[in-house]
């Protein structure tokens, strides 16, 4: 009799905690929301700026500066996000001239990690500063 009382309290304990601890959302409570950039020296005078700002609403938007020579050369994709779990999903972004750019990410609360259909490597942002 003792272990059964044991054992519906441990039950009812446990039963108390799943209800009162409940799934995220994937997107609500998604990691890659916020703002992340990477900046690549490419040669002197030269460098490639990233700045990906991922919403809460599903959208998001990369800004590709390359700045060289003095001017900025700045293209700006936007478009939708979908979410697979909270660090996971995949993006479709497109600039004004119709260039695409999609793929899949994994983000942790610190890291972005962009893989670009097309590329052969990653593309891995931090959390930005504002």
């Amino acid at each position: 009799m003792k272990k059964l009382l044991i054992a519906l309290i441990a039950l009812t304990t446990l039963a108390i905690f799943v209800a009162c601890n409940p799934a995220k959302d994937p997107v609500k409570d998604n990691l890659a929301i916020g703002n992340w950039e990477k900046t690549t020296i490419i040669s002197e005078g030269e460098k490639l700026i990233l700045f990906l700002e991922v919403r809460e609403n599903k959208t998001a938007t990369l800004t590709r500066n390359n700045y060289y020579a003095d001017t900025d050369h700045i293209i700006t994709f936007s478009g939708p996000w979908t979410a697979t779990s909270i660090s996971e999903g995949s993006f479709e972004l497109e600039s004004s001239s119709s260039e695409t750019i999609k793929g899949t990410f994994k983000a942790t609360s610190s890291s972005i990690v962009l893989t670009i259909d097309g590329f052969s490597e990653t593309v891995e942002l931090t959390k930005a500063l504002k």
